[in-house]
């Protein structure tokens, strides 16, 4: 890699890694406001449209299950974003290809697939969450897997052969440095 390409990486990588922060922080905080609000958020979002519920019906208890729920997919992402932004941070170093880099960017693809996996699960423990107040009859259970899904499956899969690419130059570039 040339000097000038290494340098551009180098500042590409910085500002990656603070996205990377800042989605690992930001994240538990939006849904935080997401369940507090959801009065008004419950109309605009397609995902709870879809269940039957008056959002000023859902008591605290419910909302705190359900920040909690919607969590579990999220914390997953979560970890995988802090793996990602300590490949950022060697990469801003100047570490390019290394086992920890090929490792964090491998857990990185599978916290992107297992997220994609645990959304519907969690979608679905949401919208019994929030139907609970619902009289006998007219409480759901909403199970659905989209093309979000399968977008975020198909990422975090190119993610995956892009960390095990790296991990085999990494093997033939150590192979190649016994030999001089």
């Amino acid at each position: 890699m040339t000097p000038l390409s290494a340098r551009g990486l180098i500042r590409i990588s910085r500002m990656l890694r603070v996205c990377c922060m800042a989605g690992a922080v930001g994240i538990p905080l939006l849904l935080a406001f997401l369940w507090w609000q959801l009065d008004w958020i419950a109309a605009a979002s397609p995902d709870l449209s879809r269940i039957a519920f008056d959002p000023r019906e859902v008591n605290g208890a419910q909302r705190a299950a359900a920040f909690l729920t919607s969590m579990i997919p999220a914390g997953v992402l979560i970890w995988g974003l802090l793996r990602l932004q300590a490949v950022f941070r060697r990469f801003a170093t100047g570490e390019f290809f290394s086992a920890a880099t090929t490792d964090g960017l491998r857990a990185f693809a599978l916290a992107v697939t297992l997220q994609a996996l645990l959304r519907p699960v969690a979608s679905a423990l949401l919208s019994v969450l929030l139907t609970l107040q619902n009289p006998p009859g007219q409480r759901s259970l909403a199970v659905g897997f989209g093309s979000a899904e399968l977008e975020t499956l198909f990422v975090g899969a190119v993610f995956l052969a892009v960390a095990h690419l790296m991990n085999e130059g990494c093997r033939l570039a150590d192979d190649n440095a016994q030999f001089v």
